[in-house]
């Protein structure tokens, strides 16, 4: 189940939330229905944008600008919020460092404006 203590947070509070986490602590396979009665859409989207809203606060304190904020927000989001600037840290699979996921993240943004 999630590593992070603000999902499970969320979760645990809920009325059979702490032995749902154990069950999933132990390998069991949930439904999507089941995963969403403990963790809703909307829980998760507040989640997400706390998340990238300091992100965003990060990479502008590190000074970057235009583009480059969309970039390393894609870093921090990928590597962690000490991940180096422009690091060249991959997944296990070595198909991405965080430098090429800021790319990435930033085309498949300038992509989706302009549709």
């Amino acid at each position: 189940m999630s590593y992070r203590a603000d999902v499970r947070a969320i979760i645990s509070a809920k009325r059979g939330g702490s032995d749902f986490l154990t069950r999933m602590d132990k390998g069991y396979q949930t439904t999507p229905e089941e995963l969403l009665s403990f963790f809703t859409e909307k829980e998760q989207d507040e989640l997400f944008k706390l998340d990238q809203t300091r992100n965003i606060d990060q990479a502008i304190a590190e000074g970057m600008e235009g583009d480059r904020i969309i970039e390393r927000v894609g870093q921090i989001h990928y590597g962690g919020p000490n991940s180096k600037i422009d690091g060249n840290a991959s997944d296990v699979h070595g198909r991405l460092t965080l430098k090429t996921y800021g790319h990435k993240l930033l085309k498949t943004y300038k992509e989706e404006l302009a549709k």
